[in-house]
């Protein structure tokens, strides 16, 4: 019984780690658009803001 459910979460991690991009390993995954990376700090309009 164990046996089988440490077999299903090892196989949804594999599954997980071979589908979802990893932005910090290019040379993995290639290089990627300025718009898709989560990392790339957003630019505002102007220099200030209201709050």
């Amino acid at each position: 019984m164990l046996g089988q459910k440490v077999g299903k979460l090892s196989m949804s991690l594999i599954r997980y780690c071979k589908t979802t991009r990893d932005y910090l390993v290019p040379s993995v995954w290639g290089p990627i658009q300025k718009g898709e990376d989560p990392y790339t700090p957003q630019s505002s309009g102007g220099c200030c803001s209201i709050q």
